[in-house]
């Protein structure tokens, strides 16, 4: 995978047109599942990526030009791996917040959260509406 400035240069190079605000956020995003699918991996903690990423992933791939950003990424989890999850994500630099917002592992390297993890527990009942109404 190569990284937004390799890609940006890439573009440039070859006259491309990109909406760079989209492809940054995009390139955020799916590092940001990167780190958390490689940390959780080695942990063997069972994990999948669910909602508006996980759609966008599907989208990208059969109609690109169909694609919508999501502003976070959303990981369903067994709320029994909850402490693993916790102690492998402190590991690679992930901390836990548990508050209004939800559930979610927030990366040391992002000081805004703007690429915040929402964990979304299997079984659970998931009430949508405040995450779609914040920025991070």
């Amino acid at each position: 995978m190569s990284n937004f400035e390799t890609f940006s240069l890439d573009a440039l190079a070859r006259g491309a047109m990109v909406n760079i605000h989209f492809e940054e956020r995009l390139f955020g995003l799916i590092g940001m599942v990167h780190q958390i699918t490689d940390t959780l991996k080695s942990a063997a903690v069972p994990h999948e990526v669910v909602g508006g990423l996980a759609v966008l992933i599907y989208v990208e791939e059969v109609s690109p030009e169909l694609t919508v950003l999501t502003k976070h990424v959303d990981l369903m989890i067994h709320r029994s791996d909850l402490e693993r999850i916790k102690e492998a994500g402190a590991r690679d630099g992930f901390r836990f917040e548990q508050g209004a917002k939800g559930d979610r592992l927030i990366h040391e390297s992002d000081e805004k959260a703007k690429y915040a993890v929402r964990l979304v527990f299997s079984g659970e009942m998931v009430e949508l509406a405040p995450w779609a109404e914040t920025n991070s």
